[in-house]
């Protein structure tokens, strides 16, 4: 009975007093902007702040890192060398605000309006800690019968989770977060009309833009586990071969 007594009031013992509480997030981990394929990632080794910016395919290393409380200042080059970004974020929890300042060298292409453009690009823009795991993969043109031998333009893909803010209530003048699932090409990213994994099949949609046809991809699981299928617009045709590995265990 004294054993039982002292098993139920260990139970009731807060938790601040049987464990330690887990430490506030710091700007370490993957940061997803709002309605882009964009994102930004960022380690913390000591006081050294490293990481990548990724916009779609495409990843560029970040240099000259620096955390002064909840300030993160970074730089990442051009490809070509012929634009200097400087990234500022405050760090409000769960979410970042961004600025960016782009330094094009004398005689050097502008570029365009994405993350690693020029001056047209975001000046300003909120970036999300991520709050799911990826599955990852590449996509391909498939054949067809008019076209047997198609160039595959083979691209990288995700198909994740982040949170967006509800339109509904942002038209309300509040502010309310979803979390969506999202299927993520190199410079498109869709909100997915639907996701199921049972077993050995995986199966997702999204709306294609223009037309508005719902594209639907049906994986099945292979021998060396990853997930390998097609996805087809709402008439049947095929439009691409897909693979996808799925995300690792937790702890793993």
């Amino acid at each position: 009975m004294k054993k039982l007594v002292f098993t139920l009031m260990l139970a009731c013992v807060p938790a601040t007093l049987g464990a330690q509480q887990p430490a506030a997030a710091g700007p370490a981990g993957t940061w997803e902007i709002d309605e882009t394929p964009w994102a930004i990632v960022l380690e913390l080794n000591g006081a050294t702040l490293s990481g990548k910016v990724r916009q779609g395919a495409q990843e560029f290393e970040i240099y000259d890192g620096k955390v002064d409380g909840n300030t993160v200042t970074f730089k990442a080059k051009s490809p070509d060398g012929d634009r200097t970004i400087t990234f500022v974020g405050k760090i409000d929890g769960d979410v970042v605000a961004f600025t960016r300042q782009v330094e094009v060298r004398e005689g050097g292409v502008p570029g365009g309006n994405a993350l690693m453009g020029g001056p047209n690009g975001p000046a300003e823009f909120v970036a999300r800690r991520a709050t799911g795991v990826a599955w990852t993969g590449t996509i391909r043109n498939a054949p067809t019968p008019r076209n047997p031998n198609p160039n595959p333009n083979i691209r990288q893909v995700t198909v994740g989770t982040r949170k967006m803010p509800d339109p509904h209530w942002r038209w309300r003048g509040g502010e309310k977060e979803l979390t969506f699932r999202t299927f993520n090409l190199p410079n498109q990213s869709f909100q997915l009309n639907g996701f199921d994994l049972a077993g050995d099949r995986l199966t997702y949609s999204y709306t294609q833009p223009g037309p508005g046809d719902e594209v639907t991809c049906a994986l099945t699981r292979q021998p060396e586990g990853q997930f390998a299928g097609v996805c087809r617009r709402e008439a049947g045709t095929i439009l691409f071969l897909v693979e996808l590995t799925p995300p690792a265990p937790p702890g793993r």
